[in-house]
């Protein structure tokens, strides 16, 4: 990985050992560029007076004439309720909130447990096959038999953890599985249609939504999220905030056979940053220096210089995109992680990765901008894979959480 310019991140990882093998150079900080705002200077919009009706359109001298003769509306009847209440104070949205103590994960019986996972079975396979599972589970479930076994062990894990299924859910759901994480794992959305003009709408845009993420990560900091409560199933039911604040401070790091959740920690830090991608190359932008964040302005900068750097550069090679890696069978990229890591740079660079809080993908435009009639199945194409490793396949690190 290679960090230049606005700390520019991986031109390129070269693998190998030995003293002939080359992993980047070190990270530089170069000057802003200066560059007029484009937001404190927009201007505001006019106050106009709706008109509701062709008196609007009179002078108020003959508005007034016409007036005189009006019969003056009566007057509503106050509630007198409305002015015994008290009013609630306004809650700020960055007040620190209390969360109610959440019960422990219930433990089912074993015998509802197996009775389920037989009538789940049932409409799946054949008679024969069904008969066979039967037998199966009804020996797991007799006295004194498997079953009984390990539920005790269940029992006694349920009093030591508030939620026993945990572990289980997330290695054997996630990061146990091997298979490449596009599609089968990571999940994509695609946003309303937005036009731009240009590349200063486009970034301005980015800009403005990069900044929506810093307010929501300033909530978790401040631990102000109120807590969410079950709207359907056990309705006003408290829920578990915990993935709220994972969400921008956990990384999936890829293993041989299981890959680990790392997490570069849920409390308040001084320093910030993000990652950019433009043409298989990756920046890290700050987003908070010495407990302060950065404004709009700058951040809009920060991706001008980020643009300006990537269309002024080399064309990054295929072979040198390492982002490809990322949507590769999790053994294969657990191999080329860890002989990649063993150069220095190339390890800090990618804990500067798995510390950002977020990915920002710039992405090179792949169809006429002017096709109005774009499928939503072609721009879901575009979000998730980037329409494949012709276009902006490289432009994805899929290992992030949100990008």
């Amino acid at each position: 990985l290679e960090m230049s310019g606005t700390q520019r991140m991986a031109d390129a990882i070269s693998v190998g050992s030995g003293s002939d093998t080359h992993s980047g150079s070190s990270l530089q900080n170069t000057p802003k560029l200066g560059r007029k705002s484009i937001f404190s200077s927009e201007p505001r919009s006019p106050i106009t007076i709706r008109m509701n009706s062709m008196d609007n359109l009179r002078s108020p001298a003959r508005r007034r004439d016409s007036q005189k003769n009006l019969t003056p509306p009566t007057p509503r009847k106050a509630k007198i309720d409305n002015f015994m209440k008290e009013e609630k104070p306004v809650k700020s949205e960055n007040e620190y909130c209390e969360y109610e103590e959440l019960p422990k994960l219930p433990l089912p019986p074993l015998a509802d447990t197996l009775a389920q996972y037989l009538d789940n079975v049932q409409p799946v396979v054949s008679e024969a096959t069904f008969n066979q599972t039967k037998q199966i589970v009804e020996k797991f479930g007799m006295k004194d038999g498997v079953g009984e076994k390990v539920m005790v062990l269940l029992e006694e894990k349920r009093e030591k953890l508030d939620n026993w299924a945990y572990d289980y859910w997330l290695n054997d759901m996630y990061l146990n599985q091997r298979l490449p994480l596009p599609v089968n794992s990571n999940p994509g959305m695609v946003f309303p249609r937005k036009k731009f003009n240009n590349v200063t709408q486009m970034l301005s845009f980015t800009s403005r939504l990069v900044v929506g993420f810093l307010k929501y990560k300033i909530q978790l900091d401040s631990h102000a999220l109120a807590q969410n409560k079950a709207a359907t199933r056990e309705p006003g039911q408290p829920l578990c905030m915990a993935q709220y604040y994972r969400i921008l401070t956990t990384y999936r790091q890829p293993g041989r056979e299981q890959d680990r959740q790392v997490s570069s920690g849920e409390e308040a830090k001084e320093e910030e940053h993000i990652v950019v991608g433009r043409k298989g190359c990756w920046y890290s932008v700050s987003v908070k220096t010495s407990g302060k964040w950065a404004a709009v302005e700058d951040i809009f900068a920060s991706l001008m210089d980020v643009w300006e750097n990537a269309e002024n550069s080399d064309t990054c090679k295929d072979n040198e995109r390492v982002a490809f890696l990322t949507s590769s069978e999790r053994n294969t990229w657990a191999e080329a992680y860890n002989e990649l890591s063993k150069h220095k740079e190339n390890e800090s660079n990618f804990k500067t990765i798995a510390d950002s809080l977020l990915f920002v993908c710039l992405d090179e435009e792949t169809q006429n901008p002017s096709d109005t009639q774009r499928s939503m199945k072609e721009m879901f194409r575009l979000f998730l894979p980037g329409s494949g490793s012709r276009h902006n396949g490289s432009n994805r690190w899929y290992d992030k959480t949100v990008q």
